[in-house]
This record gives C-alpha cells, structure tokens and sequence, in this order.
C-alpha cells in the first residue's frame, strides 16, 4: 500500500454543487454544452464531463448521474454553473433545473479497505461496478478504480436528513472523516484533478483530455480542441512535484525545462505533494531545484 493511502479508509465531504435538470429535452440541451457526448447516458451511469468557454478552457468539472427521467450534477466550481445552464436553455425547449444543494451532499471515500466500511450500511457490495451508480435506499453510491489499481473511491450522494446516520455507520466500521487538507494530499499523490488545478486550462493540458469528445458534433470550446490536436498543439502536461519544503504556488522558471507553475499544494506534516504545469509534453521523472527548494517531478497516470 502507498506511504500516503492510510490503513482504514477516509471520507471527505465535497464542496460540490447539486443540480437536477429535467424535462423531455434536458439531456439534448445539456449535451450542447458538455464536452462528452451524453446523448445515450444510461439509467444509473456515471459519466464526467467538463464545461468550457468559447477558447476551451475550463469552468467546471462535472459528474453526471441519469436517473430516469432526470440527470443529478455534481459539479465543482464555486460560481454558479447553473446560471450559465440556464441562460442556454430555448424559450421552447422543455427542461427545468433545480438546485439541489440543500437536499443533497456529496462525500468520497478513498482508501483500499472500503468493504468493511460498508458493511453496517447493509449495501451489496458485488453490485458496485466502474461507470455505474447504485441506488440504496435514498442515497446513490459508484465505485471507481484509480492510480491503476492502487487505490478505490467511491462516491456518495446522500439527502441532507440521513447524512449523520450514514456517517455514523460508516465510522462504526473503521472509516475516517477528513478534512480538505488531507483529501488535497491524498488526491495530488494519486493524481486526481480537480477544478482547483484545473480551472481556466485547456483539458489536454490538466491530464483530462479523456473528457473531450470532437466526434459528438459542436460544444463550446471544440473547434479549439480540435485545432489543437490536429496540429499537434499539445505541448504541456500536469505533473506532480514532492518535495520536503513548500513551493509557492505560482510561475517559476527551472533549468533545463523552463517555465513550471506550480497550481496547488498540500502537506501531509511530512512531505509536500504539489500539482504543477510544465511547457514540455516529453518531460520525465527526474529531480529539480525550483526557487531553492528541491523537488521530485513524477509523471502523472491518467486515472
């Protein structure tokens, strides 16, 4: 198990924003506006997209969930994605979207022993699968595998009422509740980008070039991406830095590479694990000195 994956699984709370659109063209509306193609979304399958401005870069992150006839968003930024959802929507077209903030709460756990967790909670574990939501009781769970088997998630969405029983359950049977700086260190080592180091980037960029898709037809920010790979425009990369001292966040210039910046860091109290932009796509695994302060660059595995 990795040094900074602790022995009984963690869960954090997410500062996420819930959003439930309906209405019989709610899912072509929204998939003018995502860079995924959710055309033929599932009941119950998970899909991650991300909104872009007309230049490509980046404005949320978003998790998508189909329940019947309604999709349920957790997305990321702290500005009002719905705002600009709603603005797009045709005076003809039948779709409504609610803000479900105050009825829903999202939480991931992360860690590898997650099964006992979940034990008091009575869910069937063998009916978690990659890609999919579970419905048990009134809460949603999905199961995800990440770092190339390293390490689990899952996520929850849990209405606001039950929360407290959910988590009592859950830290009866050996599981943590950990604050933000925790979850930031832990997700940095496994390389999970968020809207914190991603926002205002272009997705190729962030490692979240898996979002787009330039075959679904027009969303904003396409003809961007699809000049970029056509020409071979691709020439930066996220990567991560440890290192035993901080690391301003912010542009630095190292030798031999040239500019980095540095986009977020946090702190276990023994090392710092930082998410960094660098302009060399080709960039390996190797030390530097960055503003005086030594450093490892790794490479970052698409989860």
């Amino acid at each position: 198990m990795a040094d900074y994956l602790a022995s009984m699984p963690e869960i954090v709370e997410r500062d996420s924003r819930v959003t439930v659109i309906s209405g019989s063209d709610s899912i072509e509306f929204l998939n003018r506006s995502l860079s995924t193609n959710i055309s033929d979304i599932a009941h119950l399958e998970r899909i991650e997209s991300v909104f872009c401005d007309q230049n490509g870069r980046i404005i949320d992150i978003a998790t998508l969930c189909r329940l019947e006839d309604k999709i349920l968003m957790l997305s990321q930024s702290r500005n009002d994605i719905r705002q600009r959802i709603i603005s797009g929507v045709s005076w003809s077209e039948d779709v409504s979207i609610v803000d479900a903030d105050n009825a829903i709460s999202h939480f991931t756990m992360i860690g590898v022993h997650w099964r006992r967790a979940l034990l008091g909670l009575g869910l069937d574990i063998d009916e978690l699968e990659s890609g999919k939501w579970v419905e048990f009781g009134n809460m949603l769970v999905s199961y995800s595998i990440i770092m190339g088997g390293d390490s689990e998630l899952l996520d929850f969405a849990i209405p606001k009422g039950e929360v407290g029983p959910v988590l009592g359950s859950l830290i009866d049977n050996g599981c943590a509740v950990i604050e933000n700086d925790r979850w930031n260190f832990t997700r940095t080592n496994l390389g999970l980008v968020c809207l914190t180091d991603a926002q205002g980037r272009i997705p190729f960029d962030v490692n979240l070039g898996k979002l787009i898709d330039l075959n679904k037809g027009c969303y904003p920010g396409q003809e961007i991406h699809a000049r970029m790979e056509s020409r071979g425009g691709i020439s930066k990369q996220i990567v991560r830095l440890i290192s035993e001292n901080p690391i301003d966040v912010g542009r630095h210039r190292v030798e031999d590479i040239g500019r980095i910046e540095v986009v977020s860091s946090a702190n276990s109290g023994q090392y710092y694990a930082s998410f960094a932009i660098v302009d060399n796509a080709e960039i390996s695994n190797f030390e530097v000195e960055i503003a005086g302060i030594g450093a490892r660059i790794e490479q970052i595995t698409v989860p």
